[in-house]
């Protein structure tokens, strides 16, 4: 895949072939002092009431459990305006992006 960068005069070829990506969002909510992930229903969050979504794929719950444990461990600056997050990967499932949104 070639990307021409414009005005900056060079061209990025990427060799690794582009593919389909999976991903999981939730929004994140502090109940009983401690951080959890939720889902919308009729606009209200519910709690998963679990660290790891059953539906989502085994990189994406490994991550699911990691990042909610480091956060509940984190200060509190850290998790201070937190709303959402995303897991993303591919179909080979070899790396696993977290998307942290802010308020």
């Amino acid at each position: 895949v070639d990307l021409n960068l414009g005005q900056v005069g060079r061209t990025l070829v990427l060799k690794q072939q582009l593919g389909y990506r999976i991903n999981c969002g939730f929004q994140l909510v502090v109940s009983d002092d401690s951080l959890h992930y939720a889902m919308r229903e009729d606009r209200t969050p519910k709690l998963l009431g679990c660290d790891r979504f059953p539906i989502a794929v085994p990189r994406i719950q490994d991550a699911m459990e990691a990042g909610i444990r480091w956060l509940r461990s984190s200060e509190s600056v850290r998790v201070a305006s937190l709303r959402s997050c995303r897991f993303v990967t591919g179909w080979s499932q070899q790396q696993v992006v977290l998307h942290l949104n802010y308020e």
